[in-house]
């Protein structure tokens, strides 16, 4: 019996956590960076309170299966880890009774020895092979060979048995399930007539639920009854079954005991596959690198493309491309290695190279509607949504009833304008994907997409402004939205539907010229704040409303700045901005209307933000062998902040024992860090690691905020939970709101007292808008997109007192989790300058056409946002 199996492509994991317990402090923590420098953290550790049957950490695993991203402004939701989940389309061949049949040289046997393929059953049948006379002759023909698996010590038993396999490999599987009955019924503790029924029960319908344990349950029988082992193969026809049943465990038990008695390449592949189902991808990698050096071709070729795909699951993205790219080169035929070889691409944020492999793949399939669909993804993530329609249409036009492609095309049409036709398609989809037991994601996220895009087609002539989600929407739906749980809000009423007398948004061709010159300057700033790190694609819509945000706020900001000449005596009643969230207003708008299925809320309107437990946003660095491949530049930090405070705790019931340093300074892994917090007694759970923002308004009295939590646990499935968790609460907030409120004063002061265009002091007025910036990066106050928002507010800002920013965030790094491992405002400063290279303006964002005026409506915006900024020089 062989399994063959086809997947595309990866995981999900989300976890929460409650964050109760003794806390032992550790102050300025010394890290010694690769490059020499040394980094002082203050941190917390935090044990899991072992008594509080609350604390799960770990527990709420759930995915996103639309999604290809990490967390934060490239992601769902800060608490989803999302990458497609791993799906896999299982092609059973036929199990078979007699081990004869496994032989190379099997045609030779007897017809009915073996099972048929569909097409050789058709022509037996039409050869009367299949009448019962001729079933006779050939269990007599069977007879005479003399097998030795199907020897009995009785005549009449063993010409009966040898009728029962005939029937069973002809396709009478009732026959066959009777003629089983029989024989066992004669003899109870005949193994192979449990066999041969177990398998006419599983060729008779795997599908059907009762068919299938049927089967389950004879050929348990035949292994209980088979005390010699004499058929070590009954393992490997009960895994079949079990997988049909998704007891992936059992499975996973079933081949590695029959590994023990009878090793191949075969079994290792289909343990190697199991453990990609239950998501064991480093012991998958391990079953599939042992067949790399297989004689059997077939194994050989499965195992090679298999590993890629454990890498990739791994988040080794890179090692993966390499190897699809050598399985390619064995057959450049693979149309799945040329897809997966695509998704590395796009995850690596080669564009370019994805292109060419999906088209590629389209050359090796034409209507392939996966392909389509993937295509299409990679369009609509890049910013093009207009490509990514016309890649839907073709995944529909050749699978009608697709869901994701079904989605993804509303969805696009809802960012290029296209309301009235957006909501046809939402509905089209909660119409032929109505849940009977549990909806789908896609029909779930249609809801929401329908209601938003209503609410949003009803403001289209207002100011941007007007898009308040967080004012206008329940809490119980928002949270809803967020977490993307079934709209059956008996407290919500929905949007009124799409009003005829309000034309959708139209596409902008003709663009003035002075419109062009500010869309190309916003094009510019945009590309100065792209992220390029694994995992994150360049998405020029994005990009644009960014830019767009920026000199906007420039522009607004200026203007304010310009109020404070008049004054003569400082203080806050002199301030002409009241709060830090009038810096940051400007820059969530557009970034809600850059993405238009997405919910990006202030984490205050959500009803567990004045919960107990706050409102939980988690970076994940590592869960189980899975590395979240946009952290993967930080997670020796962490990891180095874990070692430390590990070492050091000394809260009630830890233990210190004779070789704790040498053991933490072996320690590479989480499972290690785990094993020594243990030993220490510490909890079996794991421990928290707490950091502290230094106050710089209450400095004078050694006031610390606090800063995120790493988590290093294990979930529900034993794996390795290791995260960054933020939780938000009313009494956290005002003090972040302390901070930056302080820090808005000292920047008005300063520009009150050297003026826009004076160069003294100016470094002093950048460090207060960057230090804004870092307590807002550790604040996190959106549900998503908070790093965009922020750095579009620091251009702008700079952009209104003169300055720009030339320099572009290096490869592989993030600011904003620069900001909240730096450990102190300063820190964070001088890297943000450095990367920066903040100079003068050229271009005084005052000379500028404003965007108020040209772009003064939802419309206006969303239209511009369509437009092809290709033939911006710069």
């Amino acid at each position: 019996m062989d399994v063959w199996l086809l997947s595309v492509f990866i995981s999900v994991c989300m976890f929460t956590l409650r964050s109760n317990g003794q806390i032992c402090k550790i102050a300025n923590v010394q890290i010694d960076n690769e490059d020499g420098k040394q980094q002082y953290i203050e941190l917390n550790l935090k044990k899991l309170d072992i008594n509080d049957e609350s604390i799960c950490l770990g527990c709420n695993i759930k995915g996103d299966p639309s999604k290809t991203g990490g967390y934060d402004e490239y992601s769902s939701h800060h608490s989803h880890w999302t990458k497609t989940p791993p799906t896999f389309n299982i092609v059973f061949i036929p199990s078979e009774l007699v081990p004869e049949c496994d032989a190379d040289d099997f045609a030779s046997l007897p017809t009915g020895l073996c099972a048929l393929t569909e097409s050789d059953e058709k022509i037996a049948c039409q050869e009367n092979v299949c009448s019962l006379p001729a079933v006779e002759e050939l269990a007599e023909a069977i007879e005479e060979k003399h097998f030795s698996s199907l020897f009995i010590g009785h005549a009449h038993l063993e010409h009966q048995l040898a009728a029962a396999v005939v029937h069973l490999n002809l396709g009478h599987a009732d026959k066959a399930v009777e003629e089983f009955s029989s024989l066992i019924h004669t003899n109870p503790t005949l193994t192979i007539a449990y066999f041969g029924r177990g398998l006419a029960y599983a060729r008779k319908n795997l599908q059907n639920a009762t068919s299938t344990q049927l089967a389950l349950n004879d050929l348990t029988k035949a292994i209980e009854l088979d005390t010699s082992l004499a058929r070590p193969d009954l393992l490997m026809h009960r895994t079949q079954v079990l997988l049909r049943l998704h007891q992936y465990q059992e499975a996973l038990n079933d081949v590695t005991s029959l590994l023990k008695l009878q090793p191949s390449a075969k079994i290792y592949f289909l343990r190697g596959v199991i453990h990609l189902m239950m998501e064991n991808f480093s012991q998958a990698e391990q079953d599939f690198r042992k067949n790399l050096l297989s004689s059997d071709a077939k194994i050989q070729s499965l195992s090679h493309f298999h590993l890629g795909l454990a890498l990739y699951y791994r988040g080794k993205v890179r090692n993966a491309v390499e190897v699809f790219k050598e399985v390619l080169k064995e057959n450049p035929a693979h149309l799945e290695a040329c897809l997966s070889l695509a998704q590395g691409y796009k995850d690596l944020g080669n564009v370019r190279g994805a292109l060419s492999k999906f088209n590629q793949s389209l050359h090796l399939n034409p209507n392939h509607a996966m392909t389509y669909n993937l295509r299409g993804n990679l369009f609509y993530s890049s910013g093009d949504q207009r490509s990514a329609i016309l890649d839907y249409e073709r995944c529909l036009a050749r699978d009608p009833h697709n869901a994701n492609c079904q989605y993804m095309k509303a969805a696009s049409k809802l960012m290029h304008g296209r309301f009235y036709d957006a909501l046809k398609d939402t509905t089209k989809l909660m119409v032929t994907n109505m849940p009977t037991m549990r909806a789908s994601p896609e029909f779930l996220r249609a809801q929401y997409l329908r209601e938003y895009a209503r609410y949003v087609h009803a403001r289209l002539d207002s100011p941007i402004s007007s898009i308040e989600p967080g004012a206008d929407f329940i809490p119980e739906y928002l949270n809803s939205w967020t977490k993307l749980k079934p709209l059956d809000l008996k407290s919500y009423k929905e949007q009124p539907g799409l009003r005829p007398d309000i034309r959708d948004a139209d596409p902008q061709f003709e663009i003035p010229p002075a419109l062009e010159s500010l869309i190309c300057r916003a094009e510019a700033l945009g590309k100065l704040s792209q992220v390029n790190a694994d995992g994150v694609l360049t998405d020029r819509r994005l990009n644009l409303a960014m830019g767009l945000a920026s000199i906007h706020i420039g522009q607004y900001f200026e203007a304010k700045w310009k109020l404070l000449k008049a004054v003569q005596k400082p203080g806050t009643a002199d301030r002409v901005v009241h709060s830090w969230r009038e810096l940051f207003n400007i820059g969530v708008y557009y970034r809600r209307l850059a993405s238009l299925d997405q919910p990006f809320l202030w984490v205050e309107n959500l009803p567990d933000f004045k919960s107990k437990e706050g409102h939980k946003a988690d970076i994940p660095f590592v869960r189980g062998s899975v590395t979240n491949l946009k952290m993967l530049p930080y997670f020796d930090l962490a990891f180095k902040l874990a070692k430390t405070m590990l070492e050091h705790y000394t809260g009630d019931g830890a233990v210190s024992y004779p070789g704790l340093a040498e053991d933490i300074s072996k320690a590479e892994t989480c499972e290690d860090l785990l094993l020594i917090s243990r030993k220490r007694q510490i909890n079996p759970r794991g421990f928290l690691v707490s950091t502290q923002v230094p106050s710089l308004h209450r400095g004078k009295v050694d006031y610390r905020l606090d800063g995120g939590v790493l988590v290093l646990t294990e979930d529900l499935q034993q794996r390795i939970v290791f995260a960054m968790n933020i939780v938000s609460t009313p009494d956290r907030t005002a003090s972040y709101t302390a901070e930056m409120d302080h820090l808005l004063v000292l920047l008005q002061e300063e520009i009150r007292k050297s003026g826009l265009n004076k160069v003294s002091d100016v470094e002093l007025t950048i460090t207060h808008i960057l230090s804004i910036v870092y307590y807002f990066y550790n604040l996190l106050p959106l549900t998503k997109g908070s790093s965009a928002v922020a750095y579009s507010v620091l251009m702008g800002l700079l952009l209104s007192v003169g300055r720009q920013v030339t320099g572009r965030i290096p490869n592989g790094r993030l600011l904003d989790m620069e900001a909240i491992l730096a450990g102190a405002p300063d820190a964070f400063v001088m890297v943000a300058k450095n990367w920066m290279a903040i100079k003068k303006t050229t271009v005084p964002v005052s000379t500028l056409p404003k965007v108020k005026d040209l772009l003064p409506t939802v419309r206006s915006v969303l239209e511009i946002l369509t437009v092809n900024t290709t033939n911006c020089l710069h």
